[in-house]
């Protein structure tokens, strides 16, 4: 997909540091703090957000109730529609520009469709997907006002026309990404590592299109018996599917199937047809809601 990365000058705008109207926090919305545990009040201040699909996780560290408040605020006026799973990390020791930061980064999550983001260290990393570059582009300007001198804004986003042309471009691009084949060691379900750049690359494409669900399918030659194919090939599927999990792509957007030597694209009868029978099929479909 193609990027740019949005830099915008700043515009006026509703949000102010440290005036908030205080808002009721809606069902659907669900927030803890911090229980015992390696979390520690004395440990570097985090912010780490994920936004898409209908749900915000959020995870930061808060300087006090009013702080607590104003981010649930912000989630209430700009997030009403999603569901909001949000933790606050108590800290003692923090430097005063934290709240207002952090505050106004929730607050251009808010003009995205999808995206990840992490504020620590002076450094922030947002990467997703917008309807609205002008709006993300301004609120960004915002944020970098509340921010150290020093600050790093990174920012790797995708700015798409409608819901209708992010599907078009996530298809046109997991069809090249998916093109590649998937290698085993021989009889095997251990994905050989020459392979691992590819499902690298398919964990990259999970990020920016959250909306859609990825079916890993497993296809064998006819050699041996069919049953002992269906087995590999579903296992093959699996060890596909867990190698994308542990990159961090979601469980629930996975479906795994395997269908042994039922569906040949090629000649059994020849080493290089039986080659090309022997593969993982990637397909690409919208979420479930």
């Amino acid at each position: 997909m193609n990027r740019r990365n949005l830099r915008a000058s700043a515009a006026p705008l509703l949000l102010a540091c440290g005036v908030l109207v205080s808002a009721t926090v809606d069902r659907g919305v669900s927030f803890s703090h911090a229980s015992n545990g390696p979390y520690s009040v004395f440990g570097t201040p985090t912010f780490v957000a994920e936004l898409g699909r209908g749900r915000l996780v959020l995870s930061v560290t808060t300087a006090s109730a009013a702080h607590e408040s104003g981010l649930l605020s912000i989630v209430a006026d700009q997030l009403d529609e999603y569901e909001a799973q949000i933790e606050f990390l108590p800290g003692i020791v923090l430097a005063d520009d934290w709240a207002p930061a952090t505050m106004r980064l929730l607050y251009a999550l808010a003009s995205t469709q999808s995206v990840s983001a992490t504020m620590h260290d002076q450094r922030v990393e947002l990467r997703g997907v917008t309807f609205d570059a002008a709006t993300l582009g301004a609120r960004i300007e915002f944020l970098r006002t509340a921010m150290p001198a020093g600050s790093t804004i990174d920012v790797d986003i995708t700015v798409v026309q409608s819901a209708a042309t992010l599907a078009s471009l996530c298809h046109r691009t997991f069809a090249s990404l998916s093109a590649d084949p998937v290698a085993f060691q021989q009889s095997s379900a251990e994905i050989r590592t020459s392979s691992y750049s590819v499902l690298y690359k398919i964990i990259d494409f999970a990020y920016d299109c959250r909306d859609m669900t990825i079916v890993i399918t497993g296809h064998s030659d006819a050699s041996g018996v069919e049953s002992r194919n269906m087995q590999l090939s579903q296992m093959r599927a699996q060890s596909v599917a867990d190698f994308l999990t542990r990159g961090g792509v979601a469980v629930e957007r996975l479906l795994v199937e395997g269908h042994g030597s039922s569906m040949p694209i090629a000649d059994n009868a020849t080493s290089d047809g039986r080659s090309l029978n022997r593969r993982i099929a990637f397909e690409l479909r919208p979420a479930s809601p």
